[in-house]
């Protein structure tokens, strides 16, 4: 039988990742995607313009209060980070099947493998260009969170210098609806390993899923 704080983590994911299923933020990237595009006028008097179609800020902050839960060590259903507590949680719970264990395993791998990763319309600036979980970190913790002076320091280095925030913040969004495809993807399984007498998988599978994200 599986352990009570194994199967209290692996309902709170469930829950959490239905939260996250459910908020503008990810209705509004499914829907319209990010847009983010230059003007620069070289004649007469030199201008640049920014052009962004993005979530708002209140959509975003709203699905933070759940998403963290994923990227933070001390939370349960964690998974993006080091030492993450959820993979290995499972890990240890020898009563859940090898197949479910290897799949959380991966999952967590892939996830911070992304992370770890440079996007490719990253800027460098002072000879930096910041992986995927540096831009995340430092906007969650800096331009929303407001708990990390250093963070702060350098999203407020960004901001001085056009239009490298508005393209650190579009990465962004688009950091943070791709891991929901990670999560959501595992949730499958999840539910498969709480109901494995009632979940008809192929059923499961045509459920809803999540759109990839629209890039213009």
């Amino acid at each position: 039988m599986m352990n009570d704080a194994t199967r209290e983590a692996l309902e709170l994911y469930d829950e959490l990742v239905d939260e996250l299923m459910s908020c503008e933020f990810t209705r509004y990237m499914a829907e319209n995607g990010t847009e983010f595009s230059l003007d620069f006028q070289m004649q007469g008097k030199h201008s640049m313009t920014i052009e962004r179609r993005s979530p708002s800020r209140e959509a975003v902050k709203a699905y933070l209060l759940t998403f963290r839960m994923f990227i933070q060590q001390h939370d349960a259903v964690s998974m993006a980070c080091a030492n993450a507590a959820f993979p290995k949680l499972v890990a240890e719970d020898e009563t859940l099947s090898l197949f479910f264990r290897e799949q959380v395993r991966d999952c967590a791998h892939h996830m911070n493998a992304y992370l770890d990763a440079v996007d490719p319309c990253a800027v460098t600036i002072n000879g930096v260009t910041p992986t995927r979980r540096d831009i995340m970190d430092k906007i969650i913790y800096a331009a929303f969170a407001h708990a990390n002076k250093s963070k702060r320091k350098t999203v407020q280095q960004w901001r001085g210098l056009p239009p490298a925030y508005d393209m650190y913040e579009d990465i962004f969004h688009g950091i943070i609806y791709t891991l929901l495809f990670y999560l959501r993807k595992l949730q499958f399984r999840v539910k498969e390993e709480l109901h494995p007498e009632t979940i008809d998988t192929m059923t499961l599978m045509r459920q809803k899923r999540l759109p990839k994200r629209r890039r213009v």
